[in-house]
């Protein structure tokens, strides 16, 4: 597993690499990284990192877009997202895009766009769907005490 400090180094390398791609395409004015790689990427002073996003832009058609980066130096497309984040782009599927970044050897291998990730069909939700399969270690439950007591 990488240190804390090559994980830094890695989701730093994807996002700056992802928002050089995005300002090509479409423009410095149109794209956002707000990220707290941000500040280090651009000298961004107002980075959020309670965004549940990393970069905002705009494309040609002026509709705007909320991209998380996601960074792996595993070969197989693994990574954690957070309840936030996943609460975030439910609220906000035709927006919201997860752009997966491959890091091998500290250099980019290749990046995946993933589309609508979070847009499911009718019967379809984030746990039980056809894009993807979600893997947890540990759960937490919230529940109410019912009138049952334990005697």
């Amino acid at each position: 597993h990488p240190s804390e400090k090559q994980t830094w180094e890695h989701g730093y390398l994807a996002e700056k690499f992802v928002y050089e791609k995005l300002k090509e395409k479409f423009g410095l004015t149109n794209v956002s990284w707000i990220s707290a790689y941000s500040i280090e990427g651009n000298g961004n002073n107002s980075s959020n990192d309670n965004a549940h996003y990393d970069i905002e832009y705009k494309d040609i058609l002026n509709q705007r877009h909320f991209v998380e980066v996601k960074a792996s130096v595993d070969r197989n497309v693994r990574f954690i997202i957070s309840k936030a984040e996943v609460d975030f782009a439910l609220k906000h599927t035709d927006e919201y895009d997860i752009i997966y970044v491959q890091i091998l050897d500290g250099h980019i291998e290749g990046a995946s766009e993933f589309g609508k990730i979070f847009a499911f069909d009718e019967k379809q939700n984030f746990m039980r769907n056809t894009k993807f399969s979600v893997e947890n270690n540990d759960f937490t439950i919230k529940a109410k005490i019912v009138d049952k007591k334990f005697e």
